[in-house]
């Protein structure tokens, strides 16, 4: 029972991490219907950036992360500007293949700069910038804040957008530009302005996503491909666009991966992971929590 309870308190450490990058995907898709491959490298930025401004700049850790997160943000809105926009109307099929082109040129800067460093690797330690370090157990559950940090993270970042897109005027009309862009133009609603704004703020959400969880995943040149992925697969799980669907794909994703590690084998996670997704998209194609749509 104990192993179980611990099994589950790292599916849900694991989740809130995953979900805090679905949820800025999901943000992003939700208003523009674009697939941002790009999106993995702002967590990287708040978690490489934040950590070299932090434990080698000498920046207080409040600071060094608010800087990586407006860097995030900027980037994102490049994104946008430089690979996105110039498509037109054929952003929607081939934003792939542009925002994965940023999104190697900024790797590939990232690591011509990190590895002429003192370290001469791509990789830097993350350590915890939080008060408490120890791992505490309470009946045989380990707890560790470095771990239960995202968890906080992710529940002060679904409080912020939900405040964003309810009681801001950018917010709303990014829910404008969601359910119909064209009405939203007639409307007069600055719709390019909008969807580099998303892109800006969905990065700034996966920057916070990378910094929250630095001392758990390490920071590291080559980690936004492979969050780009995890965060686009508890996306899917859950259901796109919906904000709700990122949470729980994220948990679900996070549940799969530990009950796997915990009872199989950590070689079968990945498989595992794979398999559980083409079945469930195979029974509800919109995801969990997604809406079916009938076309006519």
């Amino acid at each position: 029972m104990i192993e179980l309870l611990n099994i589950v308190l790292r599916a849900v450490q694991t989740g809130a991490i995953y979900a805090s990058i679905a949820v800025g995907l999901n943000l992003t898709i939700g208003a523009t219907r674009i697939f941002n491959f790009a999106h993995g490298e702002a967590v990287m930025i708040g978690a490489m950036l934040g950590v070299i401004l932090w434990s080698s700049a000498g920046l207080p850790v409040v600071l060094a992360a608010a800087v990586a997160v407006a860097a995030a943000a900027l980037f994102g809105a490049v994104t946008d500007r430089v690979a996105v926009r110039p498509l037109g109307e054929r952003a929607h099929t081939t934003a792939i293949v542009s925002t994965l082109a940023i999104a190697l040129l900024l790797t590939s800067g990232f690591t011509e700069v990190i590895v002429q460093g003192s370290t001469g690797t791509d990789t830097r330690r993350f350590d915890s910038f939080l008060p408490w370090t120890e791992t505490y157990s309470i009946g045989g559950v380990f707890i560790t804040p470095d771990r239960l940090f995202p968890i906080v993270v992710l529940g002060l970042m679904l409080l912020f957008v939900r405040w964003f897109t309810k009681s801001t005027a950018p917010g709303r009309s990014l829910g404008a530009l969601a359910d119909d862009r064209e009405a939203a133009a007639m409307r007069g609603i600055p719709v390019r302005s909008l969807q580099t704004m998303a892109f800006a703020v969905g990065a700034a959400l996966a920057a916070i996503a990378g910094f929250a969880a630095g001392p758990v995943t390490q920071a590291s040149v080559a980690m936004g491909a492979a969050l780009t992925i995890k965060g686009f697969v508890a996306a899917a799980i859950g259901g796109m666009p919906r904000i709700s669907g990122a949470v729980a794909g994220g948990m679900a994703l996070g549940a799969v991966e530990q009950f796997t590690v915990g009872y199989l084998d950590t070689g079968l996670q990945d498989p595992i992971v794979l398999i559980a997704l083409v079945a469930l998209l195979y029974v509800r194609p919109q995801g969990i929590l997604g809406q079916s749509y009938r076309v006519v």
